[in-house]
């Protein structure tokens, strides 16, 4: 009897958790790219410059 409770809180816990980290990471992906857009433009701008002046 205790055993199954226990049971079902942990799947009820895991299921929040799950939703929390699907939301939290889904966020995180479009800032991510966003930050490896920007960056990735003004490395290859640094790339660029550095290859011109050899």
């Amino acid at each position: 009897m205790d055993d199954s409770i226990r049971k079902d809180h942990d799947w009820e816990l895991f299921d929040c958790l799950s939703l929390f980290l699907r939301n939290v990471s889904r966020e995180n992906w479009t800032l991510l790219d966003n930050v490896w857009c920007v960056n990735k433009d003004r490395f290859f701008s640094k790339v660029r410059n550095v290859s011109s002046n050899i």
